[in-house]
């Protein structure tokens, strides 16, 4: 009887530490809420765990968008207004891109998604 409630306990010990592992693999980026900043440019992975990063980047009505994604395994790149409406995509393998002209001002979003299994990417 003692073994099992020894056990018992340590079993409700390992969950929560379990369960922070995982938390900690995915990034808070995978929302428009908690979308990261894009200056220049970033590097990061999607795949399995974490299927998709959100950027954002401020730009103002009549601007040119370009973005570029260059994938060490196939994804994809979208685009999305102020108003979080997709509004461009580029599903091709490694090499996603897109230009738009800025139709509104304001925090406009990047979207990287893989297409197959994990990737590491750089987004311009």
């Amino acid at each position: 009887m003692k073994k099992a409630i020894v056990l018992a306990i340590c079993v409700l010990m390992a969950v929560p530490v379990i369960s922070m592992a995982y938390e900690e693999k995915v990034e808070p980026n995978n929302d428009f809420s908690h979308a990261t900043l894009l200056k220049e440019s970033a590097r990061g992975t999607v795949g399995f765990d974490d299927t998709k990063d959100i950027y954002r980047f401020y730009v103002a009505e009549g601007l040119e968008i370009r973005l570029e994604l260059v994938g060490d395994n196939d994804v994809d790149l979208y685009l999305y207004n102020p108003e979080q409406q997709g509004v461009a995509y580029s599903c091709n393998e490694f090499y996603e891109y897109i230009t738009y002209r800025a139709d509104m001002t304001g925090y406009w979003y990047a979207e990287v998604t893989s297409a197959r299994g994990n990737a590491g990417y750089t987004i311009t």
